[in-house]
């Protein structure tokens, strides 16, 4: 073969290639998409894959399987994500946890920055301060006040070493100065159930799940950790209005893909979640959860997770948190 026309072959190779890929890309989806939730099915985050994914399988006309591959925090279920093949049919509804297992973790599989593109904020949530039928306190002052009286006695459940539910606690001892005992549980569902059944005696929820527990009054909310109380729950105060000014925190959450996905089909799957969390139908089933919608672009999203990496090195090397065993 003459070189010249090796040299041809090949860019025509290139070429058609090229070509192909782009009328995949136009075509996309044209299969069902694994969409991963990191986390036990029960979750908030598991809550709001299905309302996304249920709301993308019409509108792609493809079905989007949520995959619970819950563990270790976050990281085994963000770490299958990441190391998808970046064809488009692999996403990942990642939180916080996203930027906290950063700095709590020495090794990671992945990196969030580096292994992941961000496509969209789906929404942010306050916790919410929830005591199950037995404990006495009917108020955020209450509470501490029944903290302080017997330190270290109150018990309360967490998702997980480093997750929302637990660092949220360490940040009120913090500022309402008072002990108490965490109970890590392998996912936010379990943590909830036994905070209703009575095996521990609180929890700092992530709002949607529990708010049916909440409206059904088999546990009682004492305040909600955000700026402003939630449109979900008018009545229950904020713990920043209970005498704790100090005291903000939210909880997001977003989609993500493998870092080599192409372009036109991130652009794809950001377009659709813009257009989908601006629907009244997906609003305000998000809403009825809890989850207060907010999208991005994947530039904006991309920014903030970097920015919350800061944020919570800062926090967890002060507060002096290691990773414990799962």
């Amino acid at each position: 073969m003459k070189p010249v026309f090796a040299v041809l072959l090949c860019v025509s190779a290139v070429q058609v290639c090229g070509v192909a890929g782009a009328a995949q890309q136009e075509g996309y989806p044209q299969r069902p998409i694994r969409f991963v939730v990191p986390f036990a099915a029960g979750g908030t985050t598991d809550i709001i894959a299905r309302v996304m994914g249920a709301a993308f399988s019409e509108e792609f006309g493809q079905q989007f399987i949520v995959d619970n591959r819950g563990g270790a925090g976050s990281t085994i279920g963000s770490s299958i994500a990441a190391k998808a093949p970046a064809d488009g049919y692999t996403i990942l509804l990642g939180n916080n946890g996203l930027a906290i297992n950063e700095t709590l973790y020495d090794k990671l599989p992945y990196s969030a920055t580096r292994d992941l593109a961000p496509i969209s904020l789906v929404g942010e949530t306050p916790n919410v301060l929830i005591v199950n039928n037995a404990v006495p306190a009917r108020t955020v002052k209450e509470f501490v006040a029944l903290a302080k009286a017997s330190p270290g006695k109150l018990a309360y459940a967490s998702a997980g070493v480093g997750s929302s539910t637990h660092l949220s606690v360490e940040l009120f001892e913090s500022v309402a100065g008072i002990k108490v005992t965490h109970v890590p549980y392998k996912g936010g569902g379990l943590a909830a159930n036994d905070t209703v059944s009575g095996q521990v005696q609180f929890m700092l929820a992530t709002l949607p799940s529990v708010h049916a527990q909440i409206v059904s009054g088999r546990v009682r909310a004492l305040g909600v950790s955000g700026k402003s109380p939630s449109s979900s729950l008018p009545n229950v105060p904020t713990i920043a209005q209970s005498g704790f000014p100090d005291y903000v925190y939210t909880s997001w959450y977003g989609i993500l893909a493998p870092a080599a996905t192409p372009r036109p089909i991130l652009r794809r799957l950001n377009e659709a979640t813009v257009k989908l969390v601006g629907t009244a139908s997906v609003s305000e089933k998000l809403k009825r959860q809890g989850l207060d919608p907010r999208t991005t672009t994947p530039e904006a999203f991309g920014e903030m997770i970097r920015n919350e990496i800061v944020v919570w090195r800062k926090i967890i090397k002060s507060a002096n948190i290691t990773r414990e065993g799962d």
